[in-house]
């Protein structure tokens, strides 16, 4: 296979002239991506990085929030020591539906609460509207996934990326390589980063993943 790689002025002529053929031709634009070093593992949070969990003497909205802040930090793969979570006041005698609010690398996210109370017993159910995702361990990620120093997402530095949302809300990385790798003969691609899992259900994937950009 050969590669054709292209100066800037080579691809400003080629959208110049609308030519989406001769962009293919010319490879991935690395000038447009950041570079950083290949990681040797995935990005993933280290347990020992967990605030403790609260024992079952503590409130219960305590372990509401702790909670909430784990699975946070378990789905973005680091941590943040001052990640916070704050939940309105509730009773555990009773039934009710509450939202909290996530603070993690200073972005905020909510998650839909339901607190299933009791005389005796008390359960709740969380489910996220957002999750927050980490732009330099997304990035990381996609290095790792991809065998390539050269990766950019499409994303603020974090990044709240709604559980529901659509193809327009998508939040999407672009890597590229000059050279062949054994993970796979392809040089450039763009995928998307997933916040659920199929097995787990909607919003319930224990870490953010990628997909592919047009599935």
């Amino acid at each position: 296979m050969t590669i054709l790689v292209c100066s800037r002025a080579a691809r400003i002529s080629a959208l110049a002239a609308a030519s989406p053929l001769l962009l293919a031709a010319c490879g991935p634009d690395l000038d447009s991506m950041r570079s950083g070093p290949i990681p040797e593992e995935a990005p993933r949070l280290a347990e020992a990085d967990l605030a403790p969990e609260p024992g079952d003497e503590s409130p219960f909205a305590e372990r509401v929030e702790w909670s909430i802040v784990e699975s946070t930090s378990r789905f973005a793969r680091t941590s943040d020591p001052e990640a916070k979570a704050r939940c309105p006041e509730f009773s555990t005698r009773e039934d009710s539906e509450i939202v909290c609010t996530v603070v993690f690398h200073g972005a905020e996210a909510k998650w839909d609460v339901t607190i299933d109370g009791g005389e005796f017993t008390v359960s709740s159910q969380m489910v996220p509207r957002g999750r927050q995702v980490v732009r330099e361990t997304a990035e990381n990620l996609l290095r790792h996934e991809m065998d390539t120093e050269t990766v950019r997402c499409d994303m603020d530095k974090v990044h709240v990326v709604p559980v529901d949302g659509g193809e327009d809300k998508a939040v999407t990385c672009e890597w590229g390589r000059d050279e062949d790798s054994w993970k796979t003969s392809e040089r450039q691609g763009t995928v998307r980063i997933q916040t659920s899992s199929p097995a787990a259900g909607l919003g319930s994937g224990e870490e953010f993943w990628f997909a592919d950009a047009e599935g």
